[in-house]
């Protein structure tokens, strides 16, 4: 905290990049839907200059100025890079125009990012820092059927009974995603590509 503004310091390539991609706290990682906001910006920069101006520049000013946070950028045990949240909305809007037009390259990557968080956050919201989460802590418990505190585990299901409960839950809101997607492609409000 001694060294730049408040422990700021300049921007950080290494650290934006463990921000942005590695399954320790990657947040392209962990929600590969949010890759498509890099090829919304164009369509957003065509509908409104205003919305592509706050959309690009504020992630970019945030990913920047948390890349320079060298001495804390993980920030703890947490599952991606909790100082980037507050960019979520911003990429979501250039994310949510590519998947208007490519409705199943959307939903494929929906559901990825869906079911990666969704096992990480029953299986332990809070992880310790380890180089490949996925790899090396949440596949092993998902294996062993081993699981944070849920529903299944109140009701005193053990942890692969907990996990199908968990999984049976999630299965119906990604059946409701396509469902979605076949109706709005029948209507002519999206194509199929």
């Amino acid at each position: 905290m001694k060294h730049g503004l408040f422990g700021i310091q300049g921007p950080n390539v290494g650290v934006a990049f463990n921000l942005l991609f590695p399954s320790r706290r990657g947040l392209f990682f962990w929600t590969p839907f949010l890759l498509l906001s890099v090829f919304g910006y164009r369509s957003l920069f065509h509908l409104s200059r205003p919305s592509f101006w706050l959309v690009m520049i504020v992630p970019l000013v945030q990913v920047l100025v948390i890349s320079g946070y060298v001495w804390d950028w993980p920030a703890g045990w947490a599952l991606g890079p909790r100082y980037l949240a507050p960019i979520l909305p911003l990429l979501l809007l250039p994310a949510a125009l590519v998947t208007e037009k490519h409705l199943f390259l959307g939903g494929y990557l929906a559901s990825i990012s869906i079911l990666l968080t969704g096992l990480a956050t029953h299986i332990d919201a809070t992880p310790p820092p380890v180089s490949n989460l996925l790899l090396e802590k949440y596949l092993p418990e998902l294996v062993l059927g081993d699981c944070g505190f849920s529903l299944g585990k109140l009701a005193g299901l053990g942890g692969h009974a907990s996990l199908c409960l968990f999984w049976a839950t999630m299965f119906p809101l990604i059946g409701g995603l396509v469902m979605m997607a076949r109706t709005l492609e029948k209507r002519g409000i999206v194509s199929r590509t």
